[in-house]
C-alpha cells in the first residue's frame, strides 16, 4: 500500500500532540484555542450554512414547476 510521507509526518505531529494532554479532546482544543489568541491574527468565524432537507419522492416539491 502506497504511504504519503507528507501525511505520515501529520500523523505523527497530531500522535504528538494529543499525547501531551492525555487525548483529552478539550484540552486539545483549549491548548489551539489559546495558541490561536496568542499568535495576534485576526480570526473571522462565518455563520453555519445548514442545508434544507430535501423532499422524498412521495412529498411534493416546493420549487417544482406544476403542470
Amino acid at each position: 500500500m502506497w504511504t504519503d510521507p507528507i501525511v505520515d509526518e501529520l500523523h505523527k505531529i497530531r500522535e504528538e500532540h494529543a499525547k501531551k494532554f492525555h487525548n483529552d479532546l478539550h484540552a486539545i482544543f483549549a491548548d489551539f484555542k489559546e495558541k490561536e489568541v496568542q499568535s495576534g491574527r485576526q480570526v473571522i468565524s462565518l455563520p453555519v450554512k445548514r442545508k434544507l432537507p430535501q423532499p422524498t419522492n412521495d412529498e411534493e416539491r416546493v420549487d417544482s414547476p406544476v403542470a
